[in-house]
């Protein structure tokens, strides 16, 4: 695989007060608070001492992006953001693109991730109304092997998908993957639904349109509310 992409539905994500600071995976007992909205190109996890994947922080590669709510103490931030977890670098790295504005609440952005070369992807969101945002993952010579689509909470409390109406229900669309010589292929099957929540939540996720020859990627959904 040489690429993914979806496009996603910018909601009015939430979240509340947090500590600042970022550790991956949050420490227990930490309060940081984050809602994701977002697309990844995997390697899968592997128990191989010799692949150099195995040598990060979860024994896995990836690249992330998306777009996310966080609070850390002095507002809420809601932003663009991609993220990698590189062969022999260990560590999660998160990076920020740009704001989403207000006028971009209910638009659809077409997000995509590339091979550009042997080692470096590039990554980039396009909403409406603006430029598109861009950048490069490099020293990242991962051979990725799955994608997915979907919303991640992290945290202990106070995060929601939205507000009222439309904008608070996640939604991915266009689904495709793209082969080692750039050929695109929409997902046709309904593949691996992980859809894991706390007893205290209110949401849910799933195909509201299952992908199929007719409907190429079909449409997943997915609504959270953590009070």
């Amino acid at each position: 695989m040489s690429g993914a992409h979806a496009t996603i539905l910018v909601t009015n994500l939430q979240s509340t007060p947090v500590s600042p600071g970022f550790v991956y995976p949050p420490p227990a007992g930490t309060s940081r608070q984050v809602i994701f909205h977002e697309l990844w190109l995997k390697k899968q996890v592997t128990t191989n001492q010799s692949d150099p994947c195995y040598q990060t922080q979860l024994q896995a590669c990836w690249i992330e992006l998306g777009y996310k709510a966080e609070n850390t103490g002095g507002g809420q931030e809601l932003v663009y953001f991609w993220a990698d977890s590189r062969p022999n670098h260990g560590d999660y790295h998160e990076h920020t693109l740009g704001l989403v504005e207000g006028q971009d609440i209910g638009q659809r952005g077409e997000f995509s991730i590339q091979r550009q070369d042997s080692s470096t992807w590039r990554v980039a969101a396009s909403i409406p109304g603006h430029d598109t945002y861009e950048d490069l993952s490099t020293s990242n010579a991962y051979q990725p092997d799955y994608w997915q689509v979907g919303e991640e909470v992290s945290g202990t409390m106070g995060a929601a998908s939205g507000v009222t109406g439309l904008d608070s229900q996640g939604q991915w669309t266009n689904s495709y993957w793209v082969d080692q010589v750039g050929q695109q292929f929409f997902e046709t099957s309904t593949g691996s639904q992980l859809v894991l929540y706390n007893p205290s939540t209110v949401g849910g996720a799933g195909w509201a349109t299952n992908p199929s020859f007719t409907d190429p990627g079909g449409l997943w959904v997915a609504t959270f509310n953590y009070p």
